[in-house]
């Protein structure tokens, strides 16, 4: 998790996280201690954190046509009735964002090959716009708020090998319209879309994977993307049997705001983890070494007050253990 507690991230279930959770709390107040809890359902790694400060909201399915969404009171402990966003066809994916600067959250769920995105105001969830997007193995979206501004952006899978991204922004009045945006470094559809919001800027970190297994990533520096690396940062993310079938790559900042971008490789040669760091350029290519094996699904997780990042993955391979690693 990122400082604060404005980006939830999903919890997972089976192959697809059907379930995100996101806090009202605009401080920094949800501090990550690294007396960690890490969970394990079906070999996803997860983690818990401290105890909220302002309410929140969970955005779920429950195997229908019609996603769940219920509030927590921090006050009482408890969760209140549905409010629940547009029905769609069955869901797959949730990512839910709060606004770091006022009362409202941005959800965005799959149903099909359909992204649906929706709005919650403080009182009811507004419908914003819905794309059709590509048949893939992956979560192909993903939402941030701006630190500062307030502003949100979503990006997703444009489903197309050239103009391989698009986004939109929310300016808390109006969403602008897709724009679309080239990579130099994939060459076929986008599969999976990960976003971390810099903790003191409005900039917005971006790492991304195609179909052919290759990542990118590209800083938003609040108006428009740039940074993108020479070269891609991988040509060969791991994978069990279809390229995305594994969630395994994640990005962080620390808390002074260097970058870091951590994936899971099927080109190394000592069966280990690759990473990058960024800061105004990209660092060379570097491994986390003695990991054992291949990481299939891996996430990160930055301490608010601090340099560290947490690495939990767990291997391919068969394997049912958890491992971590720990940046310093």
């Amino acid at each position: 998790l990122p400082r604060r507690a404005s980006r939830g991230r999903e919890h997972e279930y089976g192959r697809q996280p059907v379930i995100e959770a996101s806090m009202n709390d605009r401080k920094p107040s949800l501090k990550i201690t690294i007396g960690w809890i890490v969970f394990v359902a079906a070999g996803f790694l997860r983690h818990s954190i401290a105890a909220p400060t302002s309410d929140g909201r969970i955005a779920y399915s429950n195997n229908t046509t019609t996603p769940q969404s219920r509030p927590y009171a921090v006050s009482s402990n408890t969760f209140g009735p549905n409010a629940n966003p547009a029905t769609t066809a069955g869901q797959s994916w949730f990512v839910v964002r709060a606004c770091p600067t006022r009362n409202e959250m941005i959800a965005a769920y799959a149903a099909g090959t359909t992204l649906y995105v929706t709005r919650w105001d403080g009182a009811a969830w507004q419908p914003a716009f819905n794309f059709s997007g590509p048949t893939v193995t992956g979560r192909w979206f993903d939402v941030a708020y701006e630190t500062n501004s307030g502003d949100a952006i979503i990006v997703y899978s444009n489903n197309n090998a050239t103009n391989e991204l698009a986004y939109r922004t929310w300016n808390g009045t109006s969403w602008s319209a897709a724009t679309t945006r080239a990579s130099n470094r994939t060459s076929q559809i986008v599969n999976w879309v990960k976003l971390a919001p810099h903790p003191s800027t409005d900039a917005v970190a971006l790492a991304f994977s195609d179909t052919a297994q290759d990542l990118s990533a590209l800083i938003w520096d609040g108006a428009a993307w740039g940074n993108e690396p020479g070269a891609a940062h991988e040509t060969a993310l791991s994978r069990s049997a279809t390229s995305g079938d594994y969630d395994t790559f994640d990005l962080a900042y620390e808390s002074s705001g260097e970058l870091l971008l951590v994936w899971g490789s099927e080109n190394f040669s000592f069966n280990d983890a690759r990473y990058v760091r960024f800061t105004t350029g990209w660092s060379a290519i570097n491994e986390v070494a003695n990991l054992g094996n291949v990481p299939a699904q891996l996430s990160l997780a930055a301490d608010p007050g601090t340099d560290d990042i947490l690495l939990a993955y767990s291997r391919d391979g068969g394997s049912t253990q958890l491992y971590g690693s720990h940046w310093n």
